[in-house]
């Protein structure tokens, strides 16, 4: 048995993500036999007490920057993360550009684990002795799934029992606001993360960190390898803008379609067509919330957040709840469900064959249940967070 912390409080995201997954973590941890001390995290002194306990074998934390806190008192490179050699994990969610600071300390005791096969590579090729591995999110059944769950199996009412046939939960962000917004230089700087915003609508399967390189390629650019990461971080809104548009118009495509569509965020009634009849604005919901809607959805629909070789939470999360998860692809989708039986994907260029998949399940509530009921099992078998656990235990072991 090995004594874990398991660390919350450090950061956070809309609707208390961060905080449920790292409970779902450390109760999947207990479950397989550790011991789990469970932190949240207030401050440095928290912090300096957790990274200086040798009694620990190993600390996991959920996308923070605490590791690479200076040590009062000590050298500008003293830094948490290495005042002792207990092995530290740092689960990541968002794109290395937002934590190019963190990178670029070399801490010698903490593994960034990311869910995007890309966002790793990434690392590896810009961020040299950084450890970085391959760690998909994982997902859980919320209390609406477990009431209709018993052995190993869903009773009878539980697919008919649908109040949405698609539904979304997730903000609502105006591109357009973002790119009147930036400010990130000069006319030559603000010329050039726009030539980045139309570089990436038109190379929509190419990852956010390869095609900024790619760009300045092509442009002749002579810039270091850290001066393309600074712009990186430096035009990351670029990035949430772009991810905005294809989320404003791949439900667009759906409403226009005449397919109703129940979006759980109040910041969705800034969008365009917040007044159309088949779209339905709810407020938000908390992270266990959104469980509970996928679970009343014939449909969850997921669009990434530049993750073009991710696996989310959001992905597992709708299949444990019982709902078909439509989403665009993603390089580890692609390889580890299949298209139609499992899961629906769609190609973020082809969106009228989007419309058209969503249509025939919508006729075809039977063809439906089949791909909620496969997409389940795969899920409960390779992508719950019992699962991740052994996987996780695996790194710990080596």
């Amino acid at each position: 048995m090995k004594k874990i912390a398991v660390v919350s409080g450090a950061c956070e995201m809309t609707g208390g993500v961060l905080s449920s997954i790292s409970e779902d973590f450390a109760e999947a941890l207990t479950e397989s036999g550790e011991e789990v001390e469970y932190e949240f995290l207030m401050g440095y002194e928290d912090a300096l007490r957790l990274c200086k306990n040798k009694e620990l074998d190993a600390i996991v934390t959920f996308q923070s920057g605490f590791f690479s806190m200076s040590v009062d008192g000590q050298a500008a490179d003293a830094l948490l993360g290495d005042i002792t050699d207990v092995p530290k994990f740092n689960i990541m969610f968002d794109s290395p550009a937002l934590y190019r600071s963190c990178l670029m300390n070399k801490l010698q005791n903490v593994t960034y684990l990311y869910h995007d096969e890309y966002y790793v590579d990434f690392i590896k090729k810009n961020y040299a002795g950084i450890r970085v591995k391959l760690f998909p999110l994982a997902g859980s059944m919320g209390t609406n799934a477990l009431r209709h769950y018993d052995n190993n199996k869903f009773n009878g009412d539980f697919f008919p029992d649908r109040k949405f046939d698609v539904s979304f939960v997730g903000r609502y962000n105006d591109y357009r606001e973002i790119l009147q917004n930036l400010n990130v230089g000069d006319e030559a700087v603000m010329n050039l993360a726009l030539d980045y915003f139309d570089f990436l609508l038109s190379h929509a399967q190419l990852d956010a960190g390869a095609s900024i390189f790619e760009m300045i390629a092509d442009k002749g650019l002579d810039l270091s390898q850290s001066e393309v990461l600074y712009l990186f971080e430096l035009f990351y809104p670029v990035v949430t803008a772009v991810d905005s548009y294809r989320r404003e118009l791949v439900i667009k495509k759906l409403i226009d379609a005449g397919i109703e569509i129940d979006v759980f965020s109040s910041s969705w009634q800034k969008a365009p067509y917040a007044d159309g009849r088949r779209i339905h604005i709810h407020p938000g919901v908390s992270y266990r919330g959104g469980l509970n809607v996928m679970s009343k959805s014939l449909m969850s629909l997921n669009v990434f957040s530049g993750h073009k070789g991710g696996m989310t939470e959001r992905i597992a999360n709708s299949m444990l709840n019982g709902a078909v998860c439509v989403t665009d692809s993603s390089s580890y989708i692609s390889k580890n469900f299949r298209n139609g039986e499992n899961i629906v994907v769609f190609d973020l260029n082809y969106l009228d064959d989007m419309v058209n998949r969503v249509y025939g399940l919508l006729d075809d509530r039977t063809k439906a249940e089949a791909i909620a009921l496969e997409g389940f099992y795969n899920a409960m078998n390779k992508h719950s967070w019992s699962v991740r656990i052994k996987e996780f235990c695996d790194l710990i072991n080596k």
